[in-house]
């Protein structure tokens, strides 16, 4: 890994200096898990003179370098790397601290004349990057204070900590009930995140998200570009091939020690929460433990018995369910990104690059030596030898509220979604079942 072949060395020596040519460049990289979004994040950097700003939710905690697959120590000795490792349990790191620190240091990678790569990672991360959102402006505090700012993140969690999800959603319909139309009322990080903007605001998420897209630029989905010199790649592999290496990599993981790993952090992070008395729920329930990773252990986290065949079914068990979320949420990856990068207009959006990453043996081909290109011509403000992916323009209504009366009342956000529902086999059915009753 890391090694370039001499068709590419050649490629690289003659790029070494193009970031200096075009200011203000930012590189993002996308992808599922197990596509290299980290190694070609680090190959771009040793070219371009860059740093990396990861854009993941759970790599910001520390002691999670197994189950986060960060990069190893000797890769963040070659290549700065941020927003790893800068927080420990039990204080919770919101979107919007995640923004305010990463867009600091990406003005400091600037001002020293290197160029900004961010690798992601979590999709609303890396949104709120890319895109200027009119988030509430009490939580865009210019201090620094981490750890004043996760208190009142907890405090505003104690607060609620109690709270159905029917009592969330009815306080919502109370302060913003035009926002409270607008989600699911299962919705629960939805739901809370626009009681916690109304909370340390004192204005309401609509008229927020309203203000947005009178923005100069902004779409439905957000506000205006960040950064509209963006260079944006998606790497993609063929869905077989990837749930291959998704299996493969679990496997790796529990050789470099993936449960004991999430044993430790689970103890930890209830030992901090115990100390703090806001251990109201279970904290496999909360959270960090719904990430990827956590969840899927829980059986084997809270067994206290000694029988080995227990322990070893629980581990397969959860191990299977680790391959199968991890595979899931690769899947959505791709349709967030379809969803939040490619509907966007031209206006409010980068052009997206896809790179194929399905065949590594061919990497320095069809990834590596296609984002130099791509990289370099941008620099030099020359012709793109290469098309960008095609934006698709959405027809319909992404925030419609429908309930379905046959169903239910079942509520349904999204057009797309209300069709994709009355076709759907359990619609139909009781929909026959309706009719015969009537």
């Amino acid at each position: 890994q890391g090694q370039f072949d001499l068709k590419t060395k050649s490629m690289i020596k003659r790029m070494t200096t193009l970031h200096s040519i075009h200011k203000d460049i930012i590189i993002v990289v996308l992808g599922s898990t197990a596509t290299g979004k980290s190694k070609l994040g680090i190959e771009l950097a040793k070219v371009f003179n860059g740093e990396i700003i990861s854009a993941d939710s759970m790599q910001v905690y520390k002691g999670l370098d197994v189950v986060t697959n960060k990069v190893t120590a000797n890769e963040m000795e070659e290549i700065p790397h941020h927003m790893i490792d800068i927080i420990s349990p039990p204080l919770e790191f919101s979107v919007v601290q995640f923004r305010n620190k990463a867009l600091s240091i990406i003005d400091n990678i600037v001002k020293q004349k290197k160029v900004p790569i961010i690798v992601g990672g979590t999709n609303y991360y890396v949104e709120s990057l890319l895109w200027n959102f009119s988030l509430e402006q009490t939580c865009d505090q210019e201090g620094n204070n981490e750890e004043q700012l996760n208190e009142a993140d907890l405090k505003f969690q104690e607060k609620y900590n109690e709270y159905t999800d029917e009592a969330l959603f009815n306080t919502l319909k109370i302060v913003d009930p035009e926002r409270a139309e607008q989600l699911h009322p299962n919705n629960k990080r939805k739901v809370l995140r626009s009681l916690e903007v109304f909370e340390k605001s004192g204005k309401k998420h609509s008229e927020l998200l309203k203000l947005q897209k009178t923005e100069d630029g902004s779409s439905q989905w957000s506000g205006p570009m960040r950064f509209p010199n963006s260079i944006v790649f998606w790497l993609t592999c063929e869905q077989k091939i990837l749930e291959r290496r998704i299996s493969e990599r679990v496997d790796k993981m529990v050789d470099k020690g993936l449960v004991n790993e999430i044993r430790l952090f689970y103890e930890a992070y209830k030992s901090a929460f115990d100390q703090l008395d806001l251990h109201h729920k279970p904290l496999y329930e909360e959270s960090i433990f719904q990430a990827i990773g956590f969840k899927e252990f829980q059986n084997l986290l809270k067994y206290e018995g000694n029988d080995s065949d227990i322990k070893f079914q629980l581990l397969s068990s959860s191990l299977d369910a680790l391959k199968r979320v991890t595979i899931r949420y690769s899947k959505k990856q791709k349709t967030w990104i379809k969803n939040r990068f490619l509907t966007r207009p031209n206006s409010s959006s980068p052009n997206i690059f896809e790179l194929d990453a399905t065949d590594l043996n061919r990497w320095n081909d069809n990834v590596l030596a296609k984002a130099l290109s791509i990289c370099a011509s941008i620099f030099k403000n020359e012709e793109i030898l290469f098309k960008p992916l095609e934006k698709i323009l959405p027809q319909k209504n992404v925030l419609a509220k429908h309930i379905c009366n046959i169903c239910d009342n079942r509520v349904i956000i999204g057009d797309e979604v209300w069709q994709k529902h009355l076709h759907s086999r359990k619609h139909k059915k009781k929909v026959k079942s309706y009719n015969k009753l009537t």
